[in-house]
């Protein structure tokens, strides 16, 4: 059912061009983050707890991301040339370790508040989360462009 909402907001909020990614973003979060509170079954102030720590967790992954998407960027510009491709290998694949130990941290953390049944039923969530997202944003952007092509 809370999927059902998710990707009702998607499809709002992509209707209307004029509302941030920033805000979609904001409001993916806070759904994902009250489904996995309530899928987790965590009392309040483990909740709270747990709200923090993930949040904060996601945003420095989002920092991540961004300068990978930016390093990925450069090297595919310059693949052709060949230009700086060793610093730019190097830098992505120290990104990719900082994810890495990032995750890796984050868990740890939140080892001390969540049971291992509590972060397998939230690792669980994750992935099917980013998979129906990924495939409901596929699914608004082909029926976008089908739209667009219409005479």
């Amino acid at each position: 059912m809370r999927i059902v909402k998710l990707f009702l907001i998607i499809s709002v909020i992509y209707s209307f061009p004029g509302l941030s990614q920033q805000k979609l973003i904001e409001k993916l979060l806070e759904i994902k983050t009250e489904k996995l509170v309530e899928k987790m079954e965590l009392d309040d102030k483990t909740a709270d707890e747990f709200r923090l720590r993930f949040k904060k967790f996601v945003f420095k992954m989002s920092e991540f991301r961004k300068e990978r998407r930016k390093i990925m960027k450069e090297l595919k510009d310059n693949v052709e040339t060949g230009s700086g491709a060793d610093t730019l290998i190097s830098k992505l694949i120290s990104i990719d370790d900082s994810i890495h130990t990032h995750r890796k941290d984050f868990m740890e953390n939140i080892s001390g508040i969540l049971s291992s049944k509590q972060i397998a039923k939230m690792l669980v969530y994750e992935a099917k989360f980013e998979m129906e997202l990924k495939d409901k944003l596929k699914e608004i952007r082909k029926r976008r462009k089908e739209e667009k092509n219409k005479p």
